[in-house]
């Protein structure tokens, strides 16, 4: 079960993370290239992980808190990009583009976080070990 947690649990942190990458370094034009490259470094860091835990429970409880932890950085690393697509060169915004794409930046922050949060009580479930009273 913990390779199950390292390769399909890896997987999801490392699309997650590696889905940051293009916003990043949004002024490098070589962006995809770096992104097959950090995929493939989360993923064996998240399968790393995995292999070190004792228990499938530890694998998935820190899988969880890694993904929560993505989950909570991406709406931070969007924040970066809306000075660059509002104050962009060439391109006129009306204040409508402006106000939408700010509701639209806040509601998706909200619903991250929640994720977020949710992922850090699963993660904080999981990571207790069942007591077994000992008679």
């Amino acid at each position: 079960m913990k390779l199950l947690a390292g390769i399909l649990g890896g997987l999801i942190f490392a699309v997650l993370g590696a889905s940051m990458v293009p916003f990043l370094i949004a002024a490098n034009n070589y962006a995809a290239q770096w992104h097959g490259i950090i995929l493939i470094a989360l993923w064996i860091v998240a399968f790393f992980f995995c292999k070190q835990a004792t228990s499938s429970r530890q694998a998935w409880s820190q899988i969880i808190a890694g993904i929560g932890f993505m989950l909570f950085i991406f709406p931070i690393v969007l924040i970066n990009t809306v000075p660059d697509l509002v104050n962009s060169p060439g391109k006129v915004r009306s204040d409508a583009d402006v106000i939408s794409g700010t509701v639209t930046m806040g509601l998706s922050m909200l619903i991250y976080f929640l994720l977020a949060l949710v992922c850090a009580f699963v993660s904080k479930a999981l990571g207790k070990e069942k007591k077994i009273p000992v008679q």
